[in-house]
């Protein structure tokens, strides 16, 4: 290895591998961290589903239950990221839904925590841990999450029928959609 022509094609080759080295240790630790994200998203789903499954019962108003499972779907759906973006550029007070459906939950809320906090406060479990396992699975609308839990506990009726606008939003968009492609 005399010749400098081969030595700097043997630094070049050192190089190259130092560089691919490198990029597969940081793929690896990025594959690692999303790794951990689906394991936490899993275990928050488990306690979400374990939440929603207490709140089955004869006590929980109908109107509730439905809140609660469309909750659950919505946190679910793989088209949510593109809905929680729109989040922070749509006034959701303007989305048009029925509001008999929406003073309905209101009111069976309402009468639901006073005679049953406990199941009142599975809606709420269910619904951050709904929220934890969407941020982790998809984290590029973590920022939203502080704000969002701190009003689910604070006004759990109230971002359920955010939730519920935002739903029938995204369901009257999609099927705009559909039918525009149609």
């Amino acid at each position: 290895m005399n010749d400098p022509f081969e030595f700097s094609v043997a630094i070049s080759l050192v190089t190259i591998c130092a560089f691919a080295s490198m990029f597969i240790q940081e793929r690896a630790k990025r594959h690692e961290h999303k790794r951990i994200k689906l394991i936490a998203a899993s275990e928050a789903l488990k306690k979400h589903f374990e939440a929603m499954k207490e709140l089955d019962s004869d006590d929980t108003p109908v109107e509730v239950l439905e809140s609660a499972l469309q909750f659950s779907a919505f946190f679910c759906n793989t088209e949510t990221p593109h809905v929680i973006e729109h989040l922070t550029c749509e006034d959701v007070a303007k989305i048009d839904v029925d509001l008999n459906k929406e003073h309905a939950f209101h009111h069976a809320f309402q009468e639901f925590s006073r005679k049953r906090p406990d199941l009142a406060a599975k809606f709420t479990e269910a619904s951050i841990y709904g929220l934890f396992a969407y941020v982790q699975r998809w984290p590029k609308c973590s920022h939203l999450f502080p704000d969002m839990v701190v009003e689910i506990v604070a006004h759990p009726a109230t971002e359920v029928d955010k939730v519920y606008r935002l739903t029938r939003w995204a369901d009257l968009k999609a099927s705009r959609s559909v039918a525009a492609h149609a």
